[in-house]
């Protein structure tokens, strides 16, 4: 459900969240990383808890109050530099969780959002993005990400935990949510170290939304340029979990493969492979849009515009 805070006016969504007999998990990690000093760390990727609610006469839930958000893609990248800093993101944000014990056990596209109100100069239906508030016409970008840089959020931490540093490393029956294709499922009543798993997912999600797609959803045929992340998520989705590759270790390689590409490479097109539902423009639309991508990219050249929106400083990318 979604609704407007009073206080400031800003949109809001609301999540039903049943009570166990404590206060659920789920509340306790929000509230863990809304409180200082995890909330002003830019590492941490949650989403922000604005208030918890209990709801009259319901003594067996709590209603969550977050902020409303968009899907990370929408709308689409422009660059490579601006889906690279969403992976930037996505990496650092997990790599954040695991740091501290937490592991999300639920990774999909759908559990990672953009905070559009840098892109957007109006509100949004947030149950359909492309619609204003009001539903009285559709809403389009006033700024491209590479202009107006977002930070993009974790949600939905309803199967996560916070493991005790003595519970460390911890041993889980495999919890089979959105991923089939985890190994670990394989054996469903074999005890795992739920961690890895998360390293896949995440790796798995680089490797379907950006280079190889999504079988199962002719939407998604994966993006043009971004082989070069294959080796990472290759790293990231061994069959032998002992083999993956941590979360940190992830962000390191990503910075390490970043150092390495052109301000050119930046700037390119984020193009969707075609096929499926996803139909190839004809000859005078990709005429168009070339010509009108790259007069918009040699003047942020000439602006000295990062061509990754927010990841200078963290990658040490030079930019031109």
């Amino acid at each position: 459900m979604d609704a407007t805070r009073i206080e400031d006016s800003s949109q809001v969504v609301l999540k039903l969240v049943q009570k166990a007999e404590s206060e659920p998990e789920e509340v306790k990690i929000l509230k863990f990383f809304s409180e200082e000093p995890m909330a002003s760390d830019p590492r941490n990727h949650c989403i922000q808890l604005i208030a918890v609610l209990e709801p009259p006469g319901d003594e067996d839930h709590v209603i969550v109050v977050m902020p409303a958000l968009r899907p990370y893609d929408d709308p689409e990248f422009d660059t490579v530099g601006e889906g690279l800093d969403f992976i930037r993101q996505l990496l650092e944000g997990f790599a954040f969780l695991h740091t501290h014990r937490v592991v999300h056990r639920d990774v999909r596209s759908e559990n990672v959002l953009l905070d559009g109100a840098k892109i957007y100069s109006e509100k949004w239906f947030p149950w359909e993005p492309d619609r204003k508030s009001d539903y009285t016409g559709r809403i389009r970008p006033r700024h491209s990400r590479t202009e107006s840089p977002p930070r993009y959020f974790i949600i939905d931490f309803g199967f996560s935990m916070h493991y005790a540093p003595e519970h460390m490393p911890p041993a889980e029956i495999p919890l089979q949510t959105t991923d089939p294709s985890v190994p670990e499922f394989k054996n469903p009543t074999t005890p795992c170290d739920p961690f890895p798993i998360d390293v896949y997912t995440v790796g798995n999600l680089i490797r379907m939304d950006f280079i190889d797609g999504n079988p199962e959803n002719d939407a998604y045929n994966g993006r043009q340029g971004f082989e070069f992340l294959r080796p990472l998520t290759s790293a990231m989705t061994e069959e032998d979990p002992a083999k993956r590759i941590t979360m940190e270790e992830a962000v390191l390689r990503f910075n390490e493969v970043v150092k390495g590409l052109s301000s050119w490479k930046l700037r390119s097109r984020a193009i969707r492979i075609t096929g499926g539902r996803v139909e190839e423009d004809d000859t005078l639309t990709k005429l168009y849009l070339f010509g009108s991508h790259w007069t918009r990219r040699i003047g942020y050249m000439a602006r000295r515009v990062p061509a990754i929106p927010t990841a200078a400083e963290a990658v040490g990318q030079k930019q031109e």
